[in-house]
């Protein structure tokens, strides 16, 4: 008898439709084969229960809920120095149209210029903080260990759930799945308990890695037996079998804080529970499982996938609006043929030296000359990590441990993984070809009838995936022959081979414009400019670090019987200057591109230095903002005294606009004109529809008309009052001093303080080493984070990990038998000298450091 077997090409796996389906297949087999064999029969020596965690020596009653949808990071933490809450600030993004991940390899082990992974942006903004400052180290065991992971989970899982509605709101042609970017954080936090965790942190110090390790530590000594000991005995401090056993004894529990706010309706995007059902409200198995396996998917993967995902939706946004604006019809009805540089590719001959543009076309700069910059930086990212692969598939042979130049990494079960992977997957060409069949990348950005090529990794193909495309070019060099109804075709290139005859201009309409150009593949504002500002004093600081652009704008006005209009052109000072590859653009644009890059700044540098400068308090909160306010200045001067002035200068020079008048008064009515708040916010929304912070551009344009001073004898724009605002900010920042230790003074002894609620200035990615003397603004500021959903879940983690009813649920440790307050201090007072060393033992050289003892006044 002959059994009919379903032949299946290589790669070709039933489940295999997309990069993530493979992962989550084999995560699965790799958890039920391996992982759940070696681990079940310590399951009971590590499984934590919440409602047995207490945090306080001798508390009165539970301490700690049942269920983690209702943990309070104000109390259930040992994150005692004041910096429980897990999201920072509280206001992080999660989904973000204009910042992307983190590439640097300083900052991702294993990493290097031949080969990396890329932390998603997603990862960065991790609800973790509260693990990365856990210092309670006597207090430590399963139980307040797995408190402290839910309420990560927790609060990341809420995070995720409330910005997905208005992620869907812009995203309807991706299957945002929210299950899905649920079990994507829950695999990272996964990671970052087991010491797989790629990312560093911010500032490469691996702080959180560092703690984690204090943490298991203390879990190990709490074993009870010499086999347990054995086994998770580790002389170099890693502890990664022990942290691996952890994670799967109460993985459970997290994903359940996970998902506590996740939609009654949200289902996994596989059929995982139990036999092969799909999960029922919140992303949840009726059996209780886990319904994902990502955690057991290496991370690079997981975040290659996620990459090529988001890759593809932002591609398509990008290219949409491109080509919104860069094409279409325009007020004649015609087809309107517009080039990254703002000019009209109808009547434009770059080979002749004949270049027009016109008041729609200097539109399509903006959205192009940022597509340029943002795919040419993806390119990179994506070599990065193909490369990387064939590496990866090699430890299919590897050993539990792998030495990085960050020190050791854990990679048990990654073995296993990569053994499966590489049946089907060992070419990283059929990894690419599943991870270009996510349905985002099938979709070719179309508008009307005109339609981009769709997103495709595969080798052959990833020259157009890449590529400027036809709508971000710059105009054809021999120009475009356009018929009566308006449509036209590109000129063969060989048609105009004669030598360009080099374009001369007068001095007298010319204009030196120096530009501070930002590194565009970072996405924080310090590291944009780090060049420019750490070659502040170097002999060659004035370009600075390469970052300083010279370009020189012409005004050339033609004759009268020309209809074509003046010509009023910027060119960037290269060896390229009257060759095809000349990078010059209309005067209009290039005006405009500086206004609103120059705003997208301002905002972020406002953002990034509140952690500098405390209105309230007037002082600085770490020593590093010195140098930052330093780097902030510099910025400033360049900008207002050199660039601002300059393109002012040229701006006087449009005799078509200005006409035979001369003086500053009347280019200065002009200026205010043309720079009224409305047009500012119309040229920015239509030339970056992502740009998400219009709204905070609107509101600092509006208070700097209201407060905003020109000096005397400046222009009286909306810019020049801006950039003045900016000069005094600039000027607070530097000369803000760091915070003192203030003298101490008599001070109540006291309970462990709770935690300071996130600010607006809490907000640096990484709490550094000398960040200890940050403190939080408290005013105005909800004490609690509510994370609604309440959990009903029970199952094999047994009944004691059920829901109580809310009413029931305790809220804090209850302190009995206490004095009223009043008594104590009248007490205490009638002799202060008892406890003059209170505040030096408790503030100054104890584990509160950076808090401050305030005499009574």
């Amino acid at each position: 008898i002959t059994k009919m077997v379903k032949q299946v090409k290589p790669g070709g796996n039933p489940e295999d439709e997309t990069a993530k389906n493979i992962f989550d297949r084999i995560g699965k087999k790799v958890y039920e084969e391996k992982v759940e064999k070696d681990a079940e029969q310590y399951r009971s020596q590590l499984h934590g229960s919440l409602k047995n965690a207490t945090f306080e020596d001798a508390p009165k009653g539970q301490q700690t809920p049942a269920g983690p949808c209702q943990l309070k990071y104000k109390w259930h933490t040992n994150a005692t120095n004041g910096k429980s809450y897990p999201c920072r600030t509280g206001k992080e993004e999660r989904f973000s149209e204009v910042h992307g991940g983190e590439c640097d390899e300083k900052k991702i082990k294993d990493s290097d210029s031949n080969g990396g992974a890329c932390a998603p942006f997603r990862r960065l903004n991790l609800c973790v903080r509260n693990l990365e400052n856990i210092s309670a180290l006597d207090k430590i065991n399963n139980d307040t260990l797995l408190a402290d992971v839910c309420l990560a989970a927790l609060h990341e899982g809420a995070a995720i759930s409330s910005d997905h509605g208005k992620y869907q709101e812009t995203n309807n042609d991706v299957n945002a799945n929210i299950c899905t970017m649920l079990a994507r954080s829950f695999a990272d936090i996964g990671d970052i308990i087991r010491g797989k965790d790629l990312y560093r942190g911010n500032n490469g110090k691996d702080k959180l890695e560092k703690n984690l390790k204090k943490i298991f530590q203390q879990i190990h000594n709490g074993l009870d037996g010499k086999t347990l000991k054995a086994r998770y005995q580790d002389t170099k401090g890693d502890f990664f079998q022990l942290r691996e056993d952890w994670w799967y004894a109460n993985r459970k529990m997290v994903w359940i804080a996970m998902t506590c706010g996740a939609g009654t309706s949200a289902q996994y995007f596989r059929r995982t529970c139990g036999s092969g059902n799909w999960t029922k409200d919140k992303c949840r198995c009726a059996t209780h499982d886990v319904p994902t396996y990502f955690d057991y998917v290496p991370q690079y993967l997981r975040w290659f996938e996620e990459w090529g995902e988001e890759f593809c939706r932002l591609r398509k946004h990008k290219l949409q609006n491109a080509i919104k604006i860069c094409r279409g019809k325009d007020k004649e009805g015609k087809d309107r043929y517009c080039d990254l540089n703002g000019y009209d590719c109808r009547k434009t001959v770059r080979g002749e030296n004949k270049r027009f543009s016109n008041d729609e076309c200097y539109k399509c700069s903006l959205p192009c000359d940022h597509f340029v910059h943002w795919i040419d930086n993806q390119r990179k990212e994506f070599l990065k990590q193909r490369e990387k692969y064939d590496k990866e598939i090699q430890k299919a042979k590897a050993d539990t441990k792998e030495e990085t130049s960050n020190g050791k990494s854990n990679n048990i079960y990654e073995k296993e993984f990569y053994k499966e992977l590489r049946t089907d997957y060992e070419n990283v060409e059929k990894f690419l070809e599943k991870l270009s069949n996510e349905g985002i990348c099938k979709k070719p950005p179309t508008v009307g009838t005109e339609k981009a090529d769709a997103a495709d990794f595969t080798n052959g193909n990833t020259g157009k995936t890449f590529s400027r495309t036809e709508y971000c070019q710059a105009c054809p060099w021999c120009g475009m022959k356009c018929t009566d109804d308006g449509k036209c075709t590109k000129n063969p290139e060989g048609s105009c081979t004669e030598q360009i005859r080099r374009k001369e201009y007068t001095t007298e309409n010319s204009t030196d414009i120096p530009i501070l150009t930002p590194d565009k593949s970072q996405s924080r504002i310090l590291d944009k400019y780090k060049k420019f500002c750490d070659n502040a004093n170097d002999k060659n600081g004035a370009t600075g670090g390469d970052q300083i652009k010279k370009w020189k704008c012409h005004y050339e006005k033609k004759d009268k019987n020309d209809h074509s209009g003046d010509s009023n052109i910027c060119v960037l000072q290269k060896d390229k200057q009257n060759k095809e590859k000349e990078n010059d653009r209309s005067y209009n644009p290039f005006f405009w591109k500086w206004v609103t890059e120059m705003l997208i700044d301002s905002i972020d540098w406002r953002k990034e230095l509140k952690r500098c400068i405390n209105n309230k308090r007037g002082k600085c909160n770490n020593n590093k903002c010195n140098r930052d306010c330093q780097c902030y200045e510099r910025w400033v001067e360049q900008k207002k005294e050199t660039e601002w002035k300059a393109i002012k200068d040229h701006f006087g020079k449009q005799k078509d606009m200005i006409g035979e008048i001369k003086g500053e008064a009347y280019i200065g009515i002009i200026l205010e004109h043309v720079l009224k708040v409305e047009d500012i916010l119309t040229n920015i929304k239509d030339g970056y529809k992502e740009v998400k912070g219009a709204e905070h551009i609107k509101e600092l344009l509006k208070e700097t008309d209201v407060l905003g001073v020109a000096s005397s004898g400046e222009h009286n724009t909306t810019i020049d009052k801006l950039l003045n605002l900016e000069e005094k900010e600039a000027e607070k920042c530097k000369n803000c001093k760091p915070q003192e230790q203030e003298n101490p003074a008599p001070s109540l002894p006291s309970s462990p303080q709770p935690p300071i609620p996130p600010s607006d200035e809490d907000y640096d990615d990484d709490d550094d080493e000398d960040d200890d003397e940050e403190q939080a603004d408290t005013e105005n500021k909800d004490e609690e984070t509510t994370v609604d959903g309440p959990e009903d879940g029970k199952g094999k983690d047994g009944p004691e990990e059920t829901t109580e009813d809310p009413k029931d649920q305790v809220k804090g440790p209850k302190v009995d038998g206490v004095k009223p307050p009043c008594d104590i201090v009248e007490k205490l007072f009638q002799n202060p000298n008892d406890f003059s060393d209170a505040c030096t033992l408790k503030y100054v050289t104890g584990k509160n450091y950076g808090w401050r003892c305030v005499a009574p006044s």
